[in-house]
């Protein structure tokens, strides 16, 4: 093969590639996205139902065990923790329990296998932040700390937050707000405690 050959098939798969980007960040391409991911959550929660195995599983992204709370499909090990978010009023929209034998603190390649709340009110994710570094006290928190993200949906003006933090004290985290869900539902809490 030519140089002229190389450019010439290499500037059209370029230009495919510029389509494709446009074409994403266009309306339609924000519709079909939607409707795609509808239907791929469709497919999923039917194959769970069916006793199927994951039609997109792979080896570098095991599945965690999920336990059912208040009629939510959840990660095992976030349940509790979620359970006290909840009652204390945080709304979260999804979770994930994190894959500690694969995160390494500072580690921007491990991000993906950081454990994860995503919260629908950017707000909430912040007071999440705040109160967790406050419950650890002087036990600190290190192994990465804490990332927020703001997103907002694409049918809503509504700043989300997207919190990760190292799957490590997950257990400690959960120990913490769940003390602290207890002792407020037991004290009669005030309006503004986070």
């Amino acid at each position: 093969m030519g140089l002229s050959e190389w450019f010439r098939d290499n500037g059209e798969i370029a230009k495919v590639n510029v389509e494709m980007a446009r074409w994403r960040l266009s309306n339609q391409g924000r519709l079909v996205s939607r409707r795609s991911y509808g239907r791929g959550y469709s497919a999923g929660h039917s194959d769970a139902q069916r006793g199927r195995p994951a039609r997109f599983a792979t080896e570098s992204s095991p599945h965690h065990a999920q336990t059912e709370v208040y009629g939510v499909e959840v990660d095992e090990g976030m349940s509790d923790l979620l359970v006290a978010l909840w009652e204390l009023g945080l709304e979260t929209q999804f979770s994930c329990q994190g894959h500690p034998d694969r995160y390494l603190p500072n580690h921007a390649e491990s991000w993906n296998s950081s454990a994860q709340i995503f919260f629908s009110d950017a707000d909430q994710a912040l007071k999440f932040i705040k109160k967790s570094i406050e419950l650890l006290e002087s036990d600190g928190y290190h192994e990465g700390g804490f990332r927020m993200a703001v997103t907002h949906g694409i049918d809503s003006a509504v700043l989300r937050g997207d919190v990760r933090f190292s799957p490590e004290p997950l257990q400690e985290l959960t120990a913490v707000w769940t003390s602290f869900e207890t002792t407020l539902a037991r004290d009669e809490p005030q309006p503004d405690t986070l």
